[in-house]
């Protein structure tokens, strides 16, 4: 949140074009001779520590704009790749086994290149976690569908089939699957 200038702030007071312009003078020159250019050419009197407050102001606001431009950016490219999502994992595993490669060609650091792999190997474990799970979810789905077809079977079999008590039980079974 920014605060209103003091008054007495003459760089602070300034129009936005103008500061940014000793923003950026201040950026490429440093504080005495953007102290000295500010009197040539704006014909402003300053000092360094109004510079010092000046660019404190000013790279706070540098940075809140460029912390805001990147969530920005990081949500319009979450919500372009969500439907891609399987892609670019694979796109990402593919990118850190080539850097390990190359690392690896290249005389690379040891740690770095045991650091990739063991990047690749848990990424890897971790889709075939999720390939078991997504396997045992299927089975259990299967398995409750037969019980349901018994179920059904033994309610229409009529005569010599099961019990009302009986077909009540697999029910709550069924209910707890």
């Amino acid at each position: 949140m920014t605060r209103k200038p003091r008054s007495d702030s003459k760089l602070l007071t300034l129009p936005d074009e103008r500061q940014m312009e000793i923003f950026d003078m201040l950026k490429r020159n440093g504080y005495k001779k953007t102290e000295l250019l500010c009197e040539k050419e704006f014909g402003i009197s300053t000092s360094v520590g109004a510079l010092a407050n000046f660019w404190e102001v000013w790279s706070r606001r540098e940075s809140e704009n460029r912390i805001l431009k990147a969530v920005t950016a990081a949500k319009d490219i979450e919500a372009a790749a969500a439907d891609n999502l399987p892609l670019i994992n694979r796109a990402t595993m593919a990118a850190l086994q080539q850097a390990a490669f190359e690392s690896i060609l290249s005389g690379g650091d040891d740690k770095r290149i045991k650091d990739f792999m063991n990047i690749v190997l848990k990424a890897r474990s971790l889709d075939q976690d999720q390939q078991a799970l997504e396997l045992r979810i299927k089975e259990y789905e299967d398995r409750i569908g037969k019980a349901k077809a018994e179920l059904e079977k033994a309610r229409t079999a009529g005569k010599g089939g099961l019990g009302i008590e009986t077909i009540e039980r697999i029910e709550q079974q069924l209910g707890l699957l």
